[in-house]
């Protein structure tokens, strides 16, 4: 199995970086995503 590294960032073309670990939402309810 891989290790998970927490704080592992991809640097998008404008130079923001954005974390590789995403929490899903797709599940959420819309009052618990506001």
């Amino acid at each position: 199995m891989a290790n998970l590294d927490l704080h592992a960032t991809v640097t998008l073309n404008n130079g923001v970086e954005m974390p590789k670990l995403g929490l899903g939402v797709w599940k959420a309810s819309q009052e618990d995503a506001e």
